[in-house]
């Protein structure tokens, strides 16, 4: 048994000798089994006005692994979401500068890390806080949802407006976050487009477009 390369999840070892695939195909962070766990489901979807390119249900352990990674400040999951499609986003978006949806300054300084900038790390494309959030409201209401879009505004720097832009979040649950910072985008920036890591079907399930 090798004991150099482990599931950042179970914690299981992932490769073991004697396999030609265990030793020379597999290239990931995850076990096979933690892996088929996650329920992918990529493709196009729309929810009102918002178009976006989503990865996961936002479910199980796609579910149990986000709030790991962001509310118990678990930071060696980054890796964990995006990794076995890495080189195939950075080539579908090699000209774009990524802008993720921002966290308050009070949640960055309790995280310790800017957790959405570090899934997208991954992609090795520039990344832009072009965004700021003003204030640590939770969308837990309908009212907070209403009025989220007044906490985000542009941030004082930014970069050329002829620049592709690929607005990011971890996940998509009424879109209202991304929706917000998409308009507000739409001020400055010519070519826009969205990604979230996740995404609940519970608002999207009925407005897919298509799946690749």
């Amino acid at each position: 048994m090798r004991t150099d390369c482990f599931c950042r999840w179970c914690h299981k070892s992932i490769r073991y000798e004697g396999s030609f695939r265990e030793m020379f195909q597999i290239d990931d962070v995850l076990c096979d089994h933690c892996r088929n766990q996650m329920n992918i489901r990529q493709g196009t979807y729309k929810k009102d006005e918002l178009r976006f390119e989503g990865m996961y249900v936002y479910e199980g352990m796609v579910r149990d692994m986000i709030l790991q990674y962001k509310e118990n400040y678990d930071e060696a999951l980054f890796s964990v979401f995006l990794y076995p499609y890495a080189r195939q986003l950075r080539r579908k978006y090699r000209k774009y500068t990524i802008v993720p949806v921002p966290s308050s300054v009070e949640r960055i300084r309790e995280r310790g890390f800017r957790h959405v900038d570090m899934m997208f790390s991954l992609l090795d494309l520039p990344i832009a806080g072009l965004i700021v959030k003003t204030d640590n409201i939770e969308q837990k209401y309908s009212y907070h949802r209403e009025q989220i879009g007044s906490y985000f505004k542009l941030a004082d720097k930014q970069i050329d407006s002829r620049t592709p832009v690929l607005l990011v979040d971890d996940i998509v649950t009424t879109g209202a976050s991304m929706s917000a910072c998409y308009a507000l985008l739409r001020q400055k920036y010519d070519f826009i487009r969205c990604f979230s890591v996740s995404f609940s079907t519970k608002f999207v399930k009925k407005s897919l477009l298509f799946t690749n």
